[in-house]
């Protein structure tokens, strides 16, 4: 892996842990808080949750964080 990858998860801070999506509702756990899309934390409004990533909008620039591929996948 290289630092970019790094980067990618944890972009200005971000660090995105955790991806649900359950029927019409995407959760995503960044920080250690749940967001959906549409929420906003700390700069960030949270544009759209995808199936393994979250795009934000920081301060008017667009940022993706990747969700970290150890990590597995919930279930329901």
């Amino acid at each position: 892996r290289g630092l970019g990858d790094v980067y990618k998860r944890q972009v200005q801070g971000y660090v995105l842990r955790q991806i649900v999506i359950h029927k019409s509702v995407k959760s995503a756990v960044i920080n250690g808080y749940i967001v959906n899309e549409g929420s906003t934390i700390h700069n960030a409004y949270v544009q759209s949750i995808k199936e393994n990533s979250v795009v934000l909008n920081v301060l008017g620039k667009r940022r993706e964080i990747i969700l970290e591929s150890k990590l597995p996948k919930i279930r329901r």
